[in-house]
């Protein structure tokens, strides 16, 4: 009489089977976490607005950069004050604008002043009351011809 043969039991298809069968729950998983987490939009509702505000700023640093004269910062630390000369070629020209002391760490300090130069194109602000650090200086302003000009530089006050 014949031993009963054993058959050879492999394992190995049921762990392959499990395997992929929880990589495909683990990747459902994340996408339904993902879709229910966002809405997922990939622009804003008013995009084509954005869009043209944005070109506007990238036409005011242009016009910036190819005037000959650059805006020059002076810190004059004795009297804690900042002096601002505009560029050399809008001399005579009556220019309106505004000053942006931005702070990027606090925006509740931010400061905005009026662009009010003297008859050699500078301006002279007092910044003792605003804390030393670092700060964003953004100057936007429009010339008597509708041209909008814009310059931003980092500073650091003593």
């Amino acid at each position: 009489m014949q031993a009963p043969v054993e058959e050879n039991k492999s394992f190995w298809p049921y762990g392959l089977i499990i395997g992929i069968t929880a990589f495909v729950v683990i990747i459902l998983a994340i996408v339904v976490t993902l879709h229910l987490r966002g809405s997922g939009d990939l622009v804003t509702k008013d995009y084509y607005e954005q869009g043209v505000a944005h070109q506007q700023q990238i036409d005011r640093q242009d016009r910036t950069r190819l005037l000959t004269g650059k805006v020059e910062l002076t810190m004059l630390e004795e009297e804690k004050q900042m002096m601002i000369r505009m560029p050399t070629d809008t001399a005579g020209q009556k220019l309106e604008g505004t000053i942006l002391f931005y702070r990027p760490s606090d925006s509740s300090m931010d400061k905005r002043f009026p662009l009010e130069l003297d008859a050699n194109g500078t301006q002279v602000i007092d910044v003792k009351d605003l804390p030393q650090g670092r700060w964003s200086l953004k100057i936007t302003w429009a010339t008597e011809d509708n041209l909008d000009y814009y310059h931003e530089e980092s500073i650091n006050l003593p």
